[in-house]
């Protein structure tokens, strides 16, 4: 993304690091992240090995900066939805079919992260994953905000926030594993429309 107030070597130097990391996502998608070499990424993306140095220290540098981008993106387009004037029902609804379609979206990035993460050391990518459970955290933090404010509306019935926060992004986060399996016939709509009907079912005041 090019940012205003650049010069023109600055807004080339953010064009040629996004090609890099576009390039270096759908080698990861297709081949596997172990399968690909910054010797690969630099063939398919058309620049010296070098160039590729003076962007990223190391390939584990660059897949990471493909995950914090993807947290990026779904962060605005999670406020987004949270800026919305909608009331907490409503708002929720929105938030659950937003998240589910980022995820089928983007369900080759997250099927080759989860393969990573299973692969990896815990340290290998230790400051990767501290951001990644500070955005997990984030979100249980934004849910617990809209169900609390249901409460205090007299829409939903009294309970923890929290840890209603905490069942339904774990619901939302069980769309991954259907999303990243190429065989499961259950669609995006039916699982939303589920995860729907059971969080509110326990959530609504009766």
């Amino acid at each position: 993304m090019e940012k205003a107030g650049l010069n023109r070597r600055e807004r080339e130097k953010l064009r040629h690091r996004q090609e890099i990391m576009n390039i270096s996502l759908g080698l990861f998608t297709s081949k596997g992240f172990h399968n690909v070499t910054m010797s690969k990424i630099a063939e398919e993306s058309e620049f010296a090995i070098g160039t590729l140095y003076n962007f990223f220290k190391s390939k584990d540098d660059l897949y990471e900066a493909i995950i914090i981008e993807l947290i990026e993106k779904h962060r605005k387009m999670f406020k987004e939805n949270l800026d919305l004037p909608l009331y907490p029902l409503e708002k929720i609804k929105k938030i659950i079919h937003s998240d589910l379609k980022f995820i089928s979206e983007n369900a080759d990035i997250i099927r080759a992260f989860q393969a990573e993460l299973l692969s990896a050391t815990t340290l290998k990518h230790a400051e990767m994953n501290s951001k990644i459970e500070a955005y997990h955290n984030e979100i249980i933090s934004y849910f617990a905000d809209i169900i609390r404010e249901g409460i205090e509306s007299n829409f939903f019935r009294s309970a923890t926030p929290l840890i209603m926060a905490h069942g339904l992004k774990g619901m939302i986060e069980a769309y991954c594993t259907i999303a990243t399996d190429k065989d499961s016939i259950i669609s995006r709509k039916k699982y939303a429309e589920e995860i729907i009907e059971m969080f509110f079912a326990g959530v609504l005041k009766r």
